[in-house]
């Protein structure tokens, strides 16, 4: 057919199509930072290469060190924690005060004892020294002079009575009691003369005895030095000095209830000055009588 029934119809065009969306831009990672440089090795004490400067010291961080407005008066949180380490402090001084002061004293007392106790012992020593030496005087009086001196006595009273017996009889027997008598006599003569008790005038007695007394004060004379020894006044001094130590140690009362006062200040901090004060009383009582016994007692 030729007519417009049988024309072709015109060419479609192509529907265009979109353009595939585009991905958004990757942007690239930051490069890495760098590590810190070391800092140098700081050079050996006492030398420095040349050119060489030591690092300033860091500073430290500003939140160490707390700020405060300025004010006439600290903060009440400040002046309380201040106020608690002065009363710490004013305890622990009375404290080391108390048992320093306490081990002075019982050091002195303990000393002042023993310087007691020597003294008796040294007063023993002198007692038993002078006995002894009026045992030696005693017994060479007792057991060498005295029996001498009796049988001098008696000789003398045999002498005497034979000399009687043959004044009153006659012949041989009168001989012989006169021969007695002689012998007697020499007796008299060989042991009376050595015999000081027997040989001196001023031992005997008017009723014909001897004064003993006298010679055995005349033999301790000979030994003055053992007369001087005097254990009485030694042991009476041991006993001023037994009574000093313990007077010294009434001294530790006052200083143990001082320590007393410090340690229960410690967890009592409402009342705290309270003991402090009193403590330091109790502890200058103890110092008081401890100076006032060294001197004076």
């Amino acid at each position: 057919m030729d007519g417009p029934m049988d024309a072709a119809p015109p060419p479609v065009a192509p529907r265009a199509e979109p353009p595939p969306a585009m991905p958004p831009p990757v942007e690239p990672p930051p490069p890495a930072a760098p590590p810190p440089a070391a800092p140098p090795a700081a050079p050996p004490t006492g030398w420095s290469p040349p050119g060489y400067a030591s690092p300033p010291p860091a500073a430290p961080p500003a939140a160490a060190y707390p700020t405060f407005a300025v004010h006439d008066q600290a903060p009440p949180a400040l002046a309380e924690q201040m106020h608690g380490d002065g009363s710490h402090k004013g305890v622990a001084i009375l404290l080391a005060a108390a048992a320093i002061i306490a081990a002075v004293v019982g050091a002195r007392s303990t000393g002042i004892a023993s310087d007691a106790t020597d003294l008796w012992q040294s007063a023993l020593r002198t007692e038993v020294q002078r006995s002894a030496g009026a045992l030696q005087d005693i017994s060479y009086l007792y057991q060498s002079e005295v029996p001498q001196a009796v049988l001098v006595m008696s000789t003398r009273l045999q002498e005497a009575e034979l000399r009687s017996a043959a004044a009153a009889t006659t012949g041989s027997s009168a001989q012989a009691l006169t021969l007695e008598a002689d012998a007697q006599a020499g007796l008299l003569t060989a042991v009376g003369t050595t015999n000081d008790l027997t040989g001196k005038e001023k031992y005997a007695l008017d009723g014909g005895g001897l004064n003993l007394s006298l010679r055995l004060a005349d033999l301790r004379g000979e030994n003055p030095d053992l007369i001087a020894l005097d254990p009485d006044a030694i042991q009476a001094k041991g006993d001023a000095l037994a009574a000093k130590a313990s007077s010294m140690t009434i001294a530790l009362l006052p200083l143990g209830i001082a320590a007393l006062f410090g340690a229960i200040a410690q967890p009592f901090g409402g009342r705290r000055r309270l003991l402090l004060g009193l403590g330091t009383s109790a502890l200058a009582i103890g110092v008081a009588i401890a100076v006032y016994v060294e001197v004076l007692g």
